[in-house]
């Protein structure tokens, strides 16, 4: 049961939310080859399979990108018929047996322990289309259920914008605000620090991802671990309120 239920529904003190792609699930490229597949299922060969990052980007501006290179037209109809065909793209990848798909380091222990900790919602802020996030979580071992508080990659025009959703969704849950500092970011790439930054959020990095500790410091990140596999030491700086936030 979740905690602020166990708390009589008085909500939780602090947010988590966790990035998906790189920080709780390893894809072995399942998600690059789903946009692929799918934008082949839609346009043949005129998708066409352009090699850039996307580490930390929104689903949505992933998409359009594959459809600006390739010369194609991004209309409401086909992006909603491109979102459908990526899903089941998607699933088919990860139930191929073809990937190394699995939880990270630490991180369904983590999620566990943080889902009964006293004062304490956990969730998501991600790039990924909402059904797509959900499997990938689902198919690595979690409980989706246990992300209460969700900032999907529809949710703004760019990950910047995901925090004040989640928080507003916090609101709506709870019917009390939170504020930003007491928000947690925990993500893999510059995009996480940056967002957790815009906000004056904490922002934990993990190197597990798109980027190394240096990408991830010069970006402006404070504390960094190599992953999440210790979990009561990242527990103990999770819910240390004396920890400084970005100034």
């Amino acid at each position: 049961m979740h905690n602020a239920a166990r708390a009589g529904g008085i909500p939780s003190a602090m947010l988590v939310l966790f990035d998906i792609d790189g920080t709780l699930y390893h894809g072995d490229g399942t998600g690059r080859a789903a946009f692929v597949d799918a934008g082949r299922e839609l346009f043949g060969d005129r998708f066409l399979d352009h090699r850039f990052d996307l580490s930390g980007r929104l689903d949505p501006w992933i998409f359009s990108r594959f459809m600006e290179l390739s010369g194609l037209e991004l209309t409401p109809e086909i992006d909603t018929a491109f979102r459908d065909a990526c899903h089941r793209h998607l699933r088919r990848r990860i139930e191929s047996g073809q990937h190394d798909v699995r939880s990270l380091p630490g991180t369904i222990e983590l999620v566990e322990r943080l889902s009964r900790a006293p004062d304490v919602t956990i969730g998501l802020l991600t790039g990924n289309w909402e059904p797509n996030g959900r499997l990938k979580v689902q198919s690595v071992g979690f409980d989706p259920q246990q992300f209460r508080i969700c900032a999907w990659g529809n949710d703004g025009p760019t990950r910047n914008d995901l925090p004040p959703v989640a928080r507003q969704r916090y609101f709506d849950t709870f019917s009390r605000t939170i504020e930003f500092e007491r928000v947690v970011i925990v993500g893999d790439t510059i995009h996480d620090v940056a967002c957790a930054a815009a906000h004056n959020c904490r922002c934990l990095a993990v190197c597990t991802g798109g980027c190394t500790e240096a990408q991830l410091r010069e970006a402006g990140a404070t504390t960094i671990m190599s992953d999440l596999s210790d979990c009561d030491a990242v527990l103990d700086w999770l819910l240390d309120s004396r920890q400084a936030v970005p100034s």
